[in-house]
């Protein structure tokens, strides 16, 4: 996720790093293309600032939108307005928090999910027991599906 979009934030005078994508905010029967930027001491900055959990509501109560209904409004601001034809999402509201938790971790150079899964995996190669097993089955079934 960090790729080359990389920003950051001060707040105590200490430079926070982050990340951003887009993601679609939706209000009042209409989408906007919304920067979703996610910076390394876990607050997300999407339409306000917010802890990921608070974050986590803003996509159960659908204003942040991983699903575009077929003839919906959109827009991104002061670049272009358009309507929803056949849409087609590859992102849920799950998927997008497990990349986020992911993008948390890399920004502050710990294993992500594909990470402990991997180290979880030579655990138990080294190891072959059914606990050591079921724990890199968990740490597999982790590993956002992208």
């Amino acid at each position: 996720m960090i790729g080359n979009r990389i920003t950051h934030r001060t707040a105590d005078g200490v430079r926070i790093p982050g990340t951003w994508r887009q993601v679609f905010s939706h209000d009042a029967g209409h989408h906007f293309l919304t920067d979703l930027v996610i910076y390394a001491d876990g607050l997300i900055d999407c339409l306000g600032l917010f802890t990921v959990e608070e974050f986590e509501e803003k996509l159960r109560t659908g204003r942040v939108a991983t699903t575009l209904p077929d003839g919906a409004d959109a827009s991104a601001d002061g670049l272009a307005e358009w309507k929803f034809s056949d849409p087609r999402s590859w992102i849920t509201p799950d998927l997008l928090v497990a990349e986020v938790r992911d993008t948390i971790d890399q920004l502050n150079g710990r294993p992500d999910s594909t990470g402990r899964c991997l180290a979880a995996v030579d655990v138990f190669l080294t190891d072959r027991t059914e606990e050591k097993r079921t724990a890199a089955r968990t740490a597999f079934l982790a590993v956002p599906i992208s």
